[in-house]
């Protein structure tokens, strides 16, 4: 607080600008700004109450803290376009959109979990070489086909993001006509 103080009264005073690209401006602002917030949040701590209350609502529904503060902004933004105008009130909405995804970057990591599901007629085989050559569990679910009634297993796992590649040349090498969906996952907890 005491930075953000000196550093306003600093640039305020001296008039100085990085940019006089307004579009640049919210941009990089947005990933300063995020990167910031992302590191206080991820330090436990918190600017304001904004964020204290996307932490709280964040751990009990499947939404970054980033998406969260966004949605709380949206209602400034709204405000900022009638007291001000439409066009600084975008400007605000795309800095903050770029700062909520590089809050959730912060806090997530680059390596965010992704569940992967794979329907395959060589299960047994697929969950064989994920466990081999991806050194991660698998579990086996059964499923059934909506359209043929046909019932068989599903492969289950959570990999991170830079294993998507792997994962897939994995599972072609063994079954290429293998249906893999995959899905954000928004916390990993416990080992197995």
């Amino acid at each position: 607080v005491i930075l953000l103080s000196v550093f306003s009264d600093l640039f305020l005073e001296t008039h100085y600008e990085f940019t006089s690209d307004t579009l640049l401006a919210a941009i990089f602002g947005g990933i300063i700004l995020g990167a910031g917030v992302g590191i206080v949040l991820k330090s436990n701590a918190a600017l304001d109450g904004t964020e204290i209350m996307a932490i709280k609502i964040a751990q009990r529904y499947p939404f970054g803290v980033g998406e969260i503060v966004m949605f709380f902004n949206i209602f400034i933004f709204l405000a900022a376009g009638f007291v001000y105008s439409p066009d600084k009130a975008m400007y605000s909405a795309i800095t903050y959109f770029i700062a909520a995804r590089a809050i959730d970057l912060v806090l997530q990591g680059m390596n965010e979990a992704k569940s992967v599901f794979i329907m395959s007629s060589k299960y047994d085989d697929v969950g064989k070489a994920i466990m081999k050559n991806l050194d991660k569990s698998v579990t086996y679910l059964s499923a059934e086909g909506g359209y043929s009634g046909a019932k068989q297993k599903m492969v289950y796992c959570v990999i991170t993001k830079i294993e998507i590649p792997k994962i897939k040349e994995t599972v072609s090498a063994i079954d290429p006509s293998a249906f893999i969906a995959i899905e954000n996952v928004h916390e990993v907890d416990g080992k197995r």
